[in-house]
């Protein structure tokens, strides 16, 4: 799963190496997936923590606020796609 978050930054290095820093679309899709993975990450990791310890109520209130994190990441992780991608649909 890490390998595959972080693929796009991995294709990014020689994509920037080779063309540079001049498609500002494909470097706000990928700054905007590093958001979403540090905000995914910030709200998750003390939620699973937490989890380990909870007791059966707030288990539920936990994984309800996981699952909200796991959609923002997602919702996010498209809206960087969308960007990264327009252009080249030109």
């Amino acid at each position: 799963m890490v390998i595959t978050l972080n693929l796009p930054f991995l294709g990014a290095i020689p994509y920037c190496y080779f063309y540079g820093f001049s498609n500002r679309w494909l470097l706000a899709g990928l700054a905007l997936w590093l958001v979403a993975g540090a905000i995914g990450k910030a709200m998750k990791l003390p939620l699973y923590k937490a989890i380990e310890v909870g007791e059966e109520a707030q288990l539920r209130a936990l994984r309800r606020t996981l699952n909200t994190g796991n959609v923002l990441q997602a919702v996010l992780n498209s809206v960087a796609v969308v960007l990264a991608a327009v252009p080249f649909v030109r």
